[in-house]
């Protein structure tokens, strides 16, 4: 596709906007783009989120009075220096934690209802028994194991 501006050159730059509802789409070459002013609307990974959090650093400048990690560094890297840094930047890191695992606080897993470790023990303890007589052809005793772990799975004590 040639340029839409100069009509010479093979467009490199593809410009959509949207403006109340009406779109706009350009097809330019990079020399025509950057005469038009468009070169500096590529992306760039690296300032993408700069401008969200520009006026808040400028503005408090934290710094974690533990390993003296600034709000800029934690910013810019997404990393904390220790874990005070997480006391100190929670405002910060919360929303990232619930975008991220969908909640701030954790969920413990739910055992299986009316399982206990006495009962877990015992079903594993029950199958391991059952394998051994599986393996020495004690075919009568493996029955019964196994009546037994049917039982405790199906909530029979």
């Amino acid at each position: 596709m040639l340029c839409e501006n100069c009509g010479k050159n093979i467009a490199t730059v593809h410009y959509e906007q949207i403006v109340n509802g009406v779109r706009t789409e350009k097809h330019l070459c990079a020399e025509c783009a950057e005469k038009l002013e468009m070169g500096n609307m590529f992306f760039e990974p690296e300032n993408f989120f700069a401008p969200l959090f520009s006026d808040k650093v400028a503005r408090t400048a934290r710094v974690c009075k533990n390993c003296g990690c600034t709000e800029r560094e934690f910013i810019d890297t997404q990393f904390v220096g220790c874990p005070e840094c997480y006391e100190t930047f929670a405002d910060l890191i919360e929303p990232m934690v619930q975008r991220i695992h969908g909640a701030t606080r954790h969920k413990a897993a739910k055992i299986a209802s009316g399982d206990t470790r006495a009962e877990l023990s015992e079903r594993d303890r029950l199958k391991k028994e059952l394998q051994d007589a599986v393996d020495k052809q004690e075919y009568e005793k493996a029955a019964k194991l196994r009546d037994r772990i049917k039982e405790l799975e199906n909530g029979n004590k």
